[in-house]
């Protein structure tokens, strides 16, 4: 059977949306970087890619934090499967402080950068733009990017971004003459849609944080929308657009495995209903042995476009911001702290700066009041005894403020917590109403990551062994009423990161790594989790236990090497080999601290054909699996008290022992099926402590997969990504969201990571 007409098959018995959306496969038509920064000694590097065959058409714009101004901003055309590189530095004295885009990059722009033209400008807030955030030279300083696609070049134009063997260089010139209104050949100038077919998606890209004196460097993916619009969007530099404004009017929103689709007034609360997150959650590190600090960005990138007046028809806020952009007043959002946990999931007593949920909140003119009152907002997490009122952040943001008390006065600049490590939750009261009048989503449109910079004193001599990584934030969002638009439902990947089913694609104990694992459980509920590790030649089990993770808890363990010893046979003994390390105290059955990793899925009677050696299990990959809810006396046991042990986890084990235990008869007893919706997330740091190397990754997440009790004993083959009970997945193609029912859950599973 040939590719199209399995495609065409597809389509048959498919249903779809084509509407803006949030993708999940790293590539689209819009591409939205939190976060940029000069300050603090660091630089910004910046990577854009046309994965596609086709020419591209894009606007690269750069927005200031404060209030989400144009600070500098270029066409650039991407010949097919071409790649544009650029770095962002501050200029010395003589230039002013500014900011500056640099790039020897043979790809074309309009205008070409230069030395001069890469200078980022103020005209934007000064003058008759000036806003209540002044107009200090530092607003150039940090903000974020968004890169949008205007369109698909054809012909003579398509021709002139293309460098292979016939033409060692790019055409620049006929692309710059087209914008030129005394050229010759201005053809631009006149109609900017000649040579033009619409957006296609396809465009990706990364943005690297670096502080070369400190010797960290931090990878920030952007957030891709896809399907944004079906119109050539294509314009001079001298206009706004193409912004988040020129969208489709028109959503997908994913809520809890359900795609929904709405239609809004403006093409910006579309996009912004994409983006609504009702709470952002993510892990800190506070350790003083290591030095370490943890740092959010949160980004609310169309808030503009909802609260300055310069961008609104009437001088009224629009949902779901609630504080309008005056002259003397600036937009500031309110926040509320939801959760604060260490590792094992205590709370303080009264945690600082928090709101009870469900209690009114307060105005947000208050100063009390915890607040975004910026676009991009840097909040550092600070332990109690290092509260100051001026702490200084890793990225020592330094927004201005225009000698006005009140900004300075009502922006906490942290969030306090008297845990050395954890993880913490912030939520939001806002909501936005779709057309219909009754659909609405509630939280504010916003992205971001937490940031944790270490430092290994045990590295090699003369070895600068800085550490930093960035952790996407882990959201959740919530739709409710009735949704007449039409729906979706179905198996997916999560696209934030947090789910039912966590795939960590690459552990190792190889070349001097150690690999670090982490696990969240954000909800109310006990989860009984099975935890499997697969050697990475065949994919093999070689440890699998049970782990009951309490509310709100987190599990950690490390993975490193070692010598096999008699207990996995003879013929492995003294064979390089992997054993699991840990010091939570959170249930696992087994007892597995110091376990090593076991042959006997692919020895013996299971033989199959590959190397009988330790060494195949020094690297893998590893996967999460809810298997149920626990309830009653069992989840007492699990649940951790005021010391931080689980009450018991000797009875967990006890459960599992033949042959009285009461789960080897019936593992159904005090368990709930899950809902599908997971609320796990995880990370791995993949470190060499001697060689000063830290690497680190989101664990993916699938939601949707399972709805029923699938709680099986340690060491069983089940639950498996061949077990869920969903045949029906939500998938992207061509832009769209499609909904595909296949002939098999493990079909279906396969099916959200065919590339």
């Amino acid at each position: 059977m040939n590719r199209r007409l399995i495609q065409v098959l597809i389509l048959l018995i498919s249903t779809q949306i084509n509407a803006v959306h949030l993708s999940s496969n790293g590539t689209g038509q819009v591409l939205i970087f939190p976060y940029y920064t000069v300050n603090g000694g660091f630089n910004t590097l910046i990577n854009l890619v046309n994965s596609t065959s086709e020419s591209k058409a894009m606007r690269v714009r750069f927005r200031e934090a404060a209030n989400g101004r144009e600070v500098f901003t270029f066409n650039l055309y991407l010949g097919p499967h071409d790649v544009w590189t650029g770095g962002l530095v501050k200029t010395d004295e003589g230039q002013g402080f500014l900011t500056k885009l640099i790039s020897s990059d043979s790809s074309c722009t309009v205008p070409e950068i230069d030395q001069i033209s890469g200078l980022f400008y103020q005209e934007k807030y000064i003058d008759e733009f000036e806003d209540v955030y002044g107009i200090n030279v530092k607003r150039l300083h940090e903000g974020f990017i968004e890169v949008l696609e205007m369109g698909v070049l054809t012909g003579d134009s398509a021709a002139a971004t293309i460098i292979d063997q016939e033409q060692a260089s790019a055409g620049c010139s006929r692309l710059q003459n087209a914008w030129d209104v005394s050229s010759d050949d201005g053809y631009w100038s006149i109609d900017p849609s000649v040579d033009m077919l619409p957006p296609s998606g396809g465009i990706m890209g990364n943005v690297i944080l670096i502080d070369v004196n400190e010797g960290v460097a931090m990878n920030e993916d952007a957030t891709v929308l896809d399907d944004f619009s079906d119109d050539i969007l294509h314009f001079n530099i001298d206009n706004d657009s193409p912004s988040l404004a020129d969208s489709k009017m028109n959503s997908a929103v994913e809520n809890n495995a359900i795609i929904i689709n709405m239609d809004w007034p403006t093409g910006f609360e579309a996009v912004s209903s994409v983006l609504m997150k009702s709470q952002l959650s993510n892990e800190y590190a506070l350790d003083t042995i290591i030095n370490a600090k943890t740092d959010w960005i949160v980004t609310l990138p169309t808030a503009h476009f909802h609260t300055d007046p310069i961008h609104l028809q009437t001088n009224e806020v629009v949902a779901p911001f609630t504080s309008l952009l005056t002259n003397n007043k600036p937009g500031c959002e309110p926040y509320f702290v939801s959760g604060l946990y260490n590792r094992e999931e205590l709370v303080p007593i009264n945690p600082p700066g928090t709101i009870i949920p469900g209690t009114p909140t307060p105005p947000p003119v208050l100063p009390t009041i915890p607040s975004f009152c910026y676009t991009t907002n840097n909040i550092s997490i600070l332990m109690e005894e290092n509260n100051t009122s001026t702490p200084v952040g890793i990225f020592a943001s330094n927004h201005p403020a225009a000698s006005l008390d009140q900004l300075n006065n009502i922006i906490p600049e942290h969030i306090v917590t008297p845990f050395n490590n954890g993880w913490v939750t912030v939520g939001f009261s806002h909501s936005a109403v779709a057309l219909d009048g009754n659909s609405k989503v509630y939280g504010l449109p916003a992205i971001g990551f937490a940031v944790q910079k270490y430092t290994n004193a045990h590295a090699g001599p003369g070895l600068l062994a800085q550490y930093a990584g960035i952790f996407k934030h882990k959201s959740k969002t919530i739709v409710t009423g009735s949704i007449n638009q039409g729906q979706l439902s179905g198996m997916n990947i999560a696209k934030d990161n947090t789910g039912q089913v966590l795939l960590y694609p690459y552990y190792t104990v190889r070349n001097g790594l150690n690999t670090l694992i982490s696990v969240v459980n954000t909800t109310d509920q006990t989860k009984a989790l099975k935890v499997r590790f697969l050697e990475g030649r065949n994919g093999r089990p070689v440890l699998d236990f049970n782990l009951y993770l309490s509310p709100f808890d987190v599990w950690t363990a490390g993975l490193v090497e070692t010598s096999s010893t008699s207990i996995v046979g003879a013929a492995f003994t003294g064979q390089e080999s992997v054993k699991i390390v840990t010091s939570d105290t959170s249930c696992t059955v087994p007892t597995i601290d110091r376990q090593e990793f076991l042959p006997f899925a692919f020895s013996g009677a299971y033989d199959d054909g590959l190397i009988q050696d330790m060494i195949r299990v020094t690297e893998g990959s590893l996967e999460i699996i809810e298997m149920a809810e626990v309830i009653g006396e069992d989840a007492s046991a699990a649940t951790h008290g005021v010391s931080g042990v689980p009450e018991s986890c000797e009875t967990l084990n006890s459960n599992w022992l033949p042959p009285s235990g009461k789960w080897v008869s019936d593992p159904t007893i005090n368990m709930e099926a899950p809902d599908g919706t997971g609320g796990l997330y995880g990370s791995v740091n993949i470190i060499d402590v001697a060689g000063g190397v830290d690497m680190s990754y989101d664990a993916t997440a699938i939601v949707g997969y399972n709805i029923e009790t699938q709680h099986h004993s340690p060491g069983n083959l089940l639950p498996n990504l061949a077990s869920g009970t969903s045949s029906t997945t939500l998938i992207e193609a061509n832009g769209n969201i499609l909904q595909t029912t296949w002939d098999s859950p493990l079909n279906a599973v396969t099916a959200l990571f065919m590339q």
